[in-house]
């Protein structure tokens, strides 16, 4: 099952041509949610119906209107100049979920105002489901806008900061990378972002940039789908389970996270009884028991270091919430939303999946015939300064140690789904495994 969302920086919906437009896509993506920025003209009255949907509300200034299906239950959260924030309830939504549209102002200094009413939001967001988006008046890399040389690396960082800080995931897109338009200047104005807890209902968040029409903004549609089965994760080998990896998970490794509640509550129970009846047997059993609990935390902590797929930024941050979050990201930045097949953009869940299949069979089956002799010319030689000689030339000891320990033990594993550990460069020769 999924839901259709809409948010559209319109400029203006008093004209029919606008609202003509707004219209089509209300119906054609059966939308039961809408935000519509900057309409330019005095608000509906509560209740009434506004182009196929329900006029719910608007915030302060009135540049941000909330359009709803009647069956859909809207409550105003929080209400500014730059954002509006609701609490949303129906029946097709397994639980209430949090929406917060943005209007941002066009001066950094003015939306220093935004970052901070939406850190006052997430400090309310806490294991609940939340969604961000539409128009922030500014974009977060320099590939994200064309036709400027205005250096804008502050304001980029702000924006930054503010989505790191606020543990907000980018889902991707399709569609243009440019929301915005005018003259020479392209800019991805208009973005979604959701919460660390939204793919835990959500199996798939897919946000298109629509054609622009009427406006320089191009509208998103936001479409979420239900979690209705468990995805089966990618195989990896982490390092504790190298050898009887099933044996040795289900009898010994079991589930990490449940493992170390429990060695946790078994610390708490003999540290109760240790401080009520302070034996030498009570002081022993607290003391194997702290053991397990050091031990299990670390398996835990490799768990989401393999997990995240990443260095460690320091010790200090080690189990911290920031390398939670990069999991939850890295599942949601690997979906893909669109396939090139044969000069077509396919994206359709089942038309990708019909493609990758009809790509690997027609490569599998088909006869390829003599290949052609490659053009050469195109390969650039290497310039005169460089000893050829010594590229081909086998490596010598210094260079292949200084390989080997360059190696972080944080690294991504290699395609056996193994990292090298330092305790195997014994394998190695002498000179090699000796450190420098």
């Amino acid at each position: 099952m999924t839901s259709q969302f809409l948010v559209w920086n319109a400029q203006g919906v008093a004209n029919a041509r606008t609202k003509r437009h707004l219209r089509y896509l209300i119906w054609e993506h059966k939308i039961l949610f809408a935000a519509v920025i900057e309409p330019q003209r005095t608000p509906p009255a509560l209740g009434m119906n506004f182009q196929g949907l329900r006029f719910v509300g608007s915030n302060e200034s009135g540049h941000i209107w909330i359009l709803a299906h009647d069956d859909w239950t809207v409550e105003v959260v929080d209400n500014s100049r730059q954002a509006l924030h609701v609490k949303v309830s129906a029946a097709v939504l397994p639980f209430p979920i949090c929406i917060t549209i943005v209007y941002g102002r066009h001066t950094r200094e003015t939306r220093q105002e935004l970052w901070e009413k939406l850190g006052d939001i997430s400090l309310t967001m806490e294991g609940r489901l939340w969604i961000v988006g539409e128009d922030f008046n500014m974009f977060l890399t320099n590939e994200e806008m064309q036709g400027s040389d205005t250096d804008r690396h502050r304001d980029m960082m702000d924006f930054a900061n503010a989505i790191a800080e606020y543990q907000l995931i980018d889902p991707g897109f399709d569609g243009p990378i440019f929301t915005w338009h005018r003259g020479g200047l392209w800019e991805r104005l208009d973005r979604i972002l959701i919460g660390e807890h939204w793919i835990s209902v959500f199996a798939t968040t897919r946000v298109t940039h629509l054609t622009r029409f009427s406006s320089n903004h191009a509208p998103l549609l936001v479409r979420c789908q239900f979690s209705v089965q468990t995805t089966r994760p990618a195989f990896r080998f982490q390092n504790m389970t190298k050898k009887f990896l099933k044996v040795w998970n289900r009898e010994v490794f079991g589930n990490i996270i449940q493992n170390l509640k429990d060695a946790e509550q078994a610390v708490l129970e003999a540290q109760i009884l240790y401080d009520t009846d302070p034996t030498p047997a009570h002081k022993a059993e607290f003391s194997r028991v702290s053991v397990e609990f050091i031990i299990t935390a670390k398996m835990e902590e490799e768990f989401w270091r393999q997990k995240v797929a990443i260095r460690w930024a320091s010790d200090g941050e080690r189990n911290s919430k920031f390398f939670h979050g990069w999991v939850r990201q890295k599942i949601v930045k690997s979906r893909i939303h669109t396939v090139d097949f044969e000069g077509h953009a396919l994206t359709i869940e089942t038309e990708m999946r019909e493609s990758a299949a009809a790509f690997f069979q027609q490569l599998l089956t088909s006869n390829v015939g003599e290949l052609a002799e490659p053009d050469l010319s195109l390969i650039h030689t290497l310039p005169d300064s460089v000893d050829q000689e010594a590229l081909c030339s086998a490596p010598q000891d210094k260079e292949v140690r200084d390989a080997v320990f360059g190696i972080s033990g944080d690294s991504v594993s290699g395609p056996d789904g193994l990292l090298l550990e330092t305790s195997s460069v014994g394998l190695l020769s002498p000179e090699v495994s000796r450190r420098p």
